[in-house]
């Protein structure tokens, strides 16, 4: 099984994950873990973390955030390699 991102939130804001069957968790600043469901929007509050533990079926998955993302320009591009 792979792992996928792990995403702090800096400030409120809302995502969304779909695509493969994948263990999906909200870490809580208690260190309590959440899991969320796939295609459903949810709240993080900041300091909680969303993270992607073992796949369990598809190799894709898709992590919506509202308001976008904020870091370094070349870790924030997408492309198409094949157009």
């Amino acid at each position: 099984t792979h792992s996928g991102p792990v995403l702090r939130a800096m400030r409120e804001v809302t995502v969304a994950v779909c695509g493969a069957d994948a263990a999906v968790v909200v870490e809580l600043p208690s260190g309590r873990l959440v899991e969320i469901q796939a295609m459903t929007a949810v709240s993080l509050q900041p300091g909680e973390v969303l993270r992607v533990h073992g796949y369990r079926a598809g190799a894709r998955l898709y992590v919506a955030v509202g308001g976008g993302l904020s870091g370094p320009a070349q870790l924030l591009r997408a492309g198409d390699q094949l157009a």
